[in-house]
């Protein structure tokens, strides 16, 4: 683990898509807090789930809202074409049991 300290930062970017960037773009600050200096496998995911009995949002539910990289015309018909909303997927089936 490493400590990130507090500090000063604009949540978001003026980068990328108009309506991805910050609403509000001022300095906001934040507390100093801990994090994992590298991500979680999920090897390390799956024992911490046998050690603890946790059970994800998308396990529960049945369902996950997936990653998806509409064209052109999808993303005219439907606003939100970036996600998908996909039975079955969880952690162990990032894409669903079809994928």
């Amino acid at each position: 683990m490493v400590r990130v300290p507090d500090g000063d930062f604009v949540f978001g970017s003026n980068l990328g898509y108009p309506d991805e960037r910050p609403a509000d773009a001022k300095r906001r600050k934040m507390g100093g807090f801990w994090i994992d200096q590298t991500e979680v496998t999920n090897a390390q995911f799956e024992a911490f789930v046998q050690a603890t009995g946790y059970v994800t949002q998308a396990e529960r539910e049945g369902a996950a809202v997936v990653f998806h990289q509409p064209d052109a015309g999808e993303l005219q018909r439907r606003p939100y074409a970036w996600w998908t909303y996909v039975r079955g997927a969880n952690w162990k089936q990032a894409h669903g049991p079809a994928a």
